[in-house]
């Protein structure tokens, strides 16, 4: 799947998948996978070099990872149920734990260094516990629903930022990895907004 598609239980039912799995995968609500529009590390060893097109991306005490998704083709008129911000580990030299940020100001993937990098809120969305395990092939996942709300909701849209917490040390995918089958990806459930009361 390319990076910047989106794929959904309606846009599968338009494939000619049985109406009646369509109607189950929807009943709960509407799935839908955003891949990345822009993805890119800070290194402090290369400050002022960006590595938007490198096909890792480093969390580390040398620098942080951000992401960001294209959400304009979701449907309108949804609330969103849950949201899960999913990235595969490469390899991890150092243990620990990673937070899930949000972003705070603007930032383009080709012009990001570590001495140009966004702010990001202070306090994590989510927390990882990262350790040499989970580079065996599993995704590591973000609970990252009330961000994606806001956004939906009219919120500046500047991505997520993976930070460290110092010590711990690796390596996840990029879009540019064409290596790797699962890319950065954020699965979205929405359901239908409450009507409007009387």
């Amino acid at each position: 799947m390319r990076p910047g598609l989106i794929t959904s239980a309606v846009s599968r039912c338009a494939a000619g998948v049985v109406a009646s799995l369509c109607l189950l995968t929807t009943s709960a609500g509407a799935a839908e996978t955003v891949y990345l529009l822009a993805d890119a590390h800070t290194d402090s060893a290369a400050a002022t070099t960006p590595v938007g097109s490198a096909v890792s991306l480093g969390v580390s005490p040398a620098g942080a990872t951000f992401l960001r998704f294209d959400l304009s083709a979701l449907p309108s008129g949804m609330t969103v149920e849950s949201a899960t911000l999913s990235v595969r580990p490469l390899r991890v030299l150092a243990s620990g734990t990673v937070g899930a940020h949000v972003v705070s100001t603007e930032w383009q993937e080709d012009t990001l260094t570590h001495e140009r990098q966004p702010a990001w809120s202070e306090a994590p969305v989510a927390l990882q516990i990262v350790t040499e395990e989970s580079a065996s092939g599993a995704d590591l996942t973000f609970g990252v629903t009330a961000a994606v709300a806001a956004w939906l909701g009219g919120a500046a849209n500047h991505g997520i930022a993976l930070v460290g917490d110092g010590v711990v040390d690796l390596d996840v995918a990029s879009k540019e990895n064409q290596a790797v089958g699962q890319l950065p990806r954020l699965q979205i459930v929405l359901v239908p907004a409450s009507a409007p009361g009387p």
